[in-house]
């Protein structure tokens, strides 16, 4: 378990260092850049992002699942990979005239080709992440990404400032994903061989590719919505909405990011174990990601106006509606992700691709229904919200199946993180009520939630 702990630990470094170091880097951008480019970059991410799906194909899962990878797995899994990765960018390529001509944006055709170079080293990295994360050895991962940030996130905004505008955040997501792949290979000692087997690739797609269709399946709904939001509406208010997102979605990826892959490595070990030791590392997982995230989604609710005033200037305050619902939506898809690793970890490959078209399907149903209404950004946001409640109330009901994990149990282990929440909440209501500054409000509300936060940490162990 120590070593489980350690590798988490380096594992939440690598998402809190990389993801804090993109996040202030898109931060001084997003002064710099208007929205529409920022509308345009999640056009190109779209597509990108489900090339990227296609090409790793569920493989880093597959070998952190298997329950003793060979030299030969690593091997076999790379040169999939790397198959998958010029067949998309050559569809892509082709695929980028119609792209823009969609979108009615002629200049979008060289920098999504150019954006699709990351396919390489990404399908590279995949299997770096695999090896160290099967190991518990995390630290090589987070030198490396950290340091790939940062120099893609210098490089960027030089360009930015230079006057490249959209240029800038191509570059940076290209160079990003390049500096990765180099960094992380110095630092870990893992080449691949001229060697592949049949048996292996079998065995890889065997449970990769139902891995691969949950995560197509669920960025398909989110891409889907990017897709039709940029179709209808303007290039700004499509860079509203990605704004919107990008941030409570980041909070929460740099603890599920951390902790996924962790668990199932973990997880993996342990089916064999114990049902009850099994269950209580799941029930542990819920906790600590409901008492870590469901404050800090409550925060960033409730001071919403003020974080982006802040942080990004007036000129990005119509994305504050967004950025409220995507905090419910971020902390729903962080408690989703957990315990989908425990029922995956079982074998259980077959709910989660389900769950995963249930939610394709309810979402495409609630986001037609909004736009046949008339409804506008807001609306389409909160259609998107109610997706993934319904995914996870889904998820918890596999999960009993799956393993035993009840729902009344579920909802019990994340108790102590709405608690917490409501406690800070009602607090800083009471502080703006009587008209105290915002600081204060805030200051009020940590108090409010330290001190349970405090107590539930301590009540899991």
């Amino acid at each position: 378990m120590g070593s489980m702990k350690k590798a988490l630990f380096w594992k939440l470094l690598e998402r809190g260092g990389a993801k804090g170091l993109r996040l202030l880097i898109q931060i001084v951008l997003a002064r710099i850049l208007a929205p529409e480019e920022f509308g345009l970059l999640a056009i190109l991410l779209v597509f990108v992002s489900l090339s990227d799906i296609l090409i790793l194909g569920g493989l880093g899962a597959s070998l952190l699942r298997m329950p003793n990878a060979r030299r030969i797995d690593y091997s076999t899994a790379f040169w999939l990979s790397g198959a998958f990765s010029l067949v998309a960018f050559v569809v892509l390529s082709l695929l980028s005239p119609s792209i823009a001509s969609f979108y009615m944006q002629p200049d979008l055709v060289l920098p999504l080709i150019v954006l699709a170079l990351q396919f390489f080293p990404l399908s590279f990295n995949n299997i770096q992440v695999a090896k160290t994360t099967r190991d518990l050895n995390t630290k090589p991962i987070f030198v490396g990404v950290v340091s790939a940030e940062l120099l893609a996130g210098v490089v960027a905004l030089i360009l930015a400032y230079c006057g490249l505008g959209l240029w800038s955040l191509v570059v940076q997501q290209l160079l990003g994903a390049v500096a990765t792949c180099l960094f992380t290979a110095i630092l870990v000692r893992w080449r691949p061989y001229f060697e592949f087997s049949q048996e292996s690739a079998r065995e890889l797609s065997r449970f990769g590719y139902k891995v691969m269709l949950t995560d197509l399946l669920n960025n398909s709904a989110s891409s889907l919505y990017t897709m039709a939001i940029g179709k209808v509406f303007s290039p700004a208010q499509l860079g509203f909405y990605s704004q919107g997102q990008k941030y409570p979605l980041a909070i929460s990826e740099v603890l599920t990011g951390a902790l996924t892959p962790v668990l199932l490595a973990g997880f993996a070990e342990k089916r064999h174990r114990a049902r009850d030791e099994f269950m209580a590392s799941t029930r542990q997982a819920a906790r600590f990601t409901s008492i870590l995230l469901a404050p800090a989604t409550a925060f960033c609710i409730l001071f919403a106006s003020d974080i982006v005033s802040l942080l990004l200037t007036d000129k990005w305050l119509p994305c504050v509606p967004v950025f409220q619902l995507y905090c419910v939506a971020s902390l729903s898809r962080s408690l989703t992700l957990i315990t989908r690793q425990g029922i995956m970890a079982t074998g259980n490959a077959r709910d989660p691709l389900l769950i995963a078209i249930l939610k394709l399907v309810s979402s495409l149903a609630l986001f037609g229904a909004v736009v046949f209404m008339g409804g506008g950004l807001t609306l389409i946001t909160a259609a998107w919200v109610c997706a993934c409640l319904i995914e996870q109330g889904a998820t918890m009901a596999s999960a009993r199946k799956s393993f035993g994990y009840k729902i009344s149990v579920q909802c019990f282990d994340i108790l102590p993180g709405m608690a917490t929440s409501f406690s800070g909440l009602a607090l800083a209501f009471i502080a703006q009520s009587l008209g105290l500054h915002v600081l204060m409000s805030a200051l009020v509300f940590a108090m409010g939630c330290l001190p349970l936060s405090i107590l539930a940490l301590k009540g899991r162990r």
